[in-house]
């Protein structure tokens, strides 16, 4: 190949990387550095799996920490057990935090509650031993408390990818249960699971997780086009990982009226830069630095 060839192909790649990948590149961190000037309500406090920095993470010592913390809700993740339990567990994998092979689906509940949530947890303050949380547990924790604490809710596929069969009805059975409907919001990267809830129980505000996947390829189309694609599913939340907001991504979420969330933010300067967007809730694991630096 000849020189003059070599070239024109390195002029057209870099025109390419401008027009195309630099702008994509763009929606998926804060290039833009806009703050809103307007009056700004509270932002909601969220403690991301209870705190997952102040106490082993998803288990009843985490969310008790991150309201005794000052969060106005606690987020949480729900896998259905082999026997059709809703456990509360990230992953679908229990190796992480209970180092024992195997899936949240391919064992009972039973065994499931015999097992030690903390093998994820390296912080300094020492902790006994954490079973693993049932949903129900969970409830009822809240619905115990002195002050009224919110619940962010996601609603997790197995490890597969596929959604859980009747995972969203005993989410909704439960919630009604506790009388707990109005102060949910339930979460998910897979949005026929979102779907779904709405149609079992209409009340429930819904709040669709946008993945950098999902704005890699809807998003090569621009800000607006993810916000319009969101907007389309009848959510009232979108909720992104703080380093892909921008703030021309917040605006076109803002015009097509979707309350925003950003997650998962841990330091004080970032926490800031979020919160200086207008954004709506902040998740964190360290409620604590929430409770210090947002009204």
């Amino acid at each position: 190949m000849t020189t003059t060839k070599l070239r024109r192909i390195h002029t057209v790649a870099a025109f390419a990387a401008t027009v195309f990948i630099i702008p994509l590149l763009c929606i998926l961190s804060s290039c833009t550095t806009k703050e809103t000037s307007h009056i700004m309500p509270p932002i909601t406090k969220v403690a991301h799996r209870g705190g997952s920095l102040l106490a082993p993470e998803n288990t009843l010592a985490s969310f008790q920490r991150g309201i005794d913390e000052g969060c106005d809700a606690i987020e949480l993740d729900v896998h259905l057990s082999q026997d059709g339990v809703l456990i509360v567990m990230h992953d679908p994998s229990l190796f992480r935090t209970t180092e024992r092979e195997g899936y949240v689906g391919e064992w009972s509940y039973a065994a499931i509650k015999e097992l030690d949530a903390r093998s994820s947890w390296h912080g300094e303050e020492e902790y006994g031993v954490q079973r693993v949380p049932t949903f129900e547990e969970v409830l009822a924790l809240i619905v115990r408390q002195e002050r009224q604490v919110a619940l962010q809710v996601e609603i997790k596929t197995d490890q597969n990818n596929h959604r859980y069969e009747g995972i969203e009805e005993a989410v909704v059975n439960a919630l009604r249960e506790y009388d707990l409907i109005e102060r949910t919001v339930i979460i998910s990267f897979d949005f026929p699971t979102l779907l779904t809830v709405r149609e079992i129980e209409p009340a429930l505000r819904l709040g669709a997780l946008v993945s950098r996947t999902y704005l890699e390829t809807i998003g090569l189309d621009g800000p607006a086009a993810v916000a319009a694609s969101i907007a389309d599913l009848g959510v009232e939340y979108v909720a992104i990982n703080y380093t892909y907001l921008s703030a021309k991504l917040s605006d076109e979420f803002r015009h097509s009226g979707l309350l925003i969330g950003a997650w998962t933010v841990n330091n004080e300067k970032d926490i800031r830069r979020i919160s200086a967007m207008g954004v709506d809730f902040i998740t964190s694991d360290r409620p604590d630095l929430l409770r210090e630096l947002l009204p």
